[in-house]
């Protein structure tokens, strides 16, 4: 706990010495707390009718959450009239006119009855192991995305994809209840678990050590999610079970919960996650493995500077005939970003993963990208990367494209 403390009160001061604004997904909602423009016409929050007229706490809709964006409470898929809004004429170097009217525009139209859109991203690596230098280039996303508005409070939602093989898979679905006072909603069918930064990127060791990588389709669960964003602060868990066909008795099928809540504030987010699993790794049976995670996370923001961090205390324990073996591991996260024009965003990340906190081994990872956002529906991402690791240290040279909708 101390470790816990020492690290978030040193990141704090320096996010706010050398600290920059974060461009991945889950720093959006950061971003547009400096946009109010996004949503309303010439804002302006001196005036206390801006904030008050018209509006009780329950029935206000400004949030910075995921949802000001996504029909999808905790992120991704699908977006809304203000996601594709802020994507258009936001995000981007070159602004459009208000009445743009290509694939936004006839989107936009529908209305909230039919919502549709969709992810594209490929990418060319550049890796030097050993003094040897390799190159591949592949898709890394192909994901599109359907909403239905069946009812004013019930909504449908889809996501369909490629999976790793380049096999279709259907990911998330799942009813969604929504449109509540308090923004208070509920979901049920397939889905990620909400559990700390959604990352777009799902390579950080937050997203794939933690079992939550969303390139995994063994990371999605069947289950139900309740959550509530009143304004400022917000609450959300869920229960989830395995899915898939069980893989011999319906005792040993993955099941568990996972709990978020915490303050999204304009300049500071800071948050606490858990998450339990129930046999989430069966070997050779009676051999299984339940696994227990905690951690904080959030971001911190002055104007183009800004911060994001994620710490994570995962301890996996092991039952077998030998009898039970226990394993903690601590991933870190940390991102420092400086948004110099708007669609021009320089980054600098740091990420350890140490197997066994006891025992030491601890991996590192070090990245410089660059975002370039010129037009709306594209971005283009280079980054070097240089990862440390027990077993030696390798060099990778990435550039990406994202195309979206």
């Amino acid at each position: 706990m101390r470790r816990l403390i020492l690290a978030a009160a040193l990141l704090m001061v320096y996010c706010f010495i050398v600290a920059a604004r974060v461009e991945a997904t889950p720093l959006f909602s950061v971003q547009s707390s400096s946009r109010c423009d996004s949503c309303h016409e010439e804002p302006d929050p001196s005036v206390p009718r801006w904030v008050e007229d018209n509006y009780s706490l329950g029935d206000r809709k400004c949030t910075l959450g995921c949802s000001s964006c996504h029909l999808n409470p905790t992120g991704g898929m699908v977006r809304n009239r203000t996601g594709l809004y802020y994507g258009t004429h936001t995000l981007n170097m070159v602004k459009v006119p208000q009445d743009f009217v290509p694939i936004a525009g006839k989107l936009s139209a529908l209305g909230d009855t039919v919502m549709l859109g969709g992810d594209f991203r490929t990418m060319h690596l550049f890796t030097n192991q050993s003094g040897e230098t390799e190159s591949y280039y592949f898709p890394m996303q192909a994901d599109l995305y359907a909403g239905v508005r069946v009812m004013k409070y019930l909504s449908i939602q889809m996501q369909a994809g490629i999976e790793r093989g380049g096999n279709s898979a259907v990911r998330e679905y799942f009813a969604l209840v929504h449109g509540l006072p308090y923004r208070l909603y509920a979901k049920a069918g397939r889905f990620l678990p909400p559990y700390g930064l959604r990352m777009d990127d799902h390579t950080t060791y937050i997203r794939n050590a933690t079992g939550l990588d969303q390139s995994d389709p063994g990371s999605y669960y069947g289950g139900l999610e309740m959550g509530i964003e009143p304004l400022l602060v917000y609450a959300q868990a869920a229960y989830f079970y395995e899915d898939s066909p069980p893989r011999s008795k319906t005792a040993d099928i993955k099941k568990g919960f996972s709990a978020m809540a915490g303050w999204r504030g304009l300049w500071l987010q800071l948050g606490g996650s858990i998450m339990k699993v129930q046999n989430f790794e069966v070997t050779t049976l009676p051999s299984t493995t339940d696994r227990e995670m905690h951690g904080v996370s959030g971001s911190l923001r002055f104007k183009n500077l800004s911060c994001l961090f994620e710490f994570d205390r995962i301890k996996d324990e092991t039952r077998a005939i030998s009898g039970i073996t226990t394993r903690k591991t601590d991933v870190e996260f940390s991102e420092l970003d400086y948004l110099i024009i708007d669609g021009l965003n320089l980054k600098l990340r740091y990420e350890t993963i140490e197997p066994d906190a006891a025992a030491g081994g601890t991996t590192r990872r070090r990245t410089a990208a660059i975002d370039i956002l010129p037009y709306p529906f594209m971005d283009a991402t280079f980054q070097y990367r240089r990862t440390e690791e027990p077993g030696g240290k390798f060099k990778d040279y990435i550039a990406m494209m994202h195309f979206w909708f």
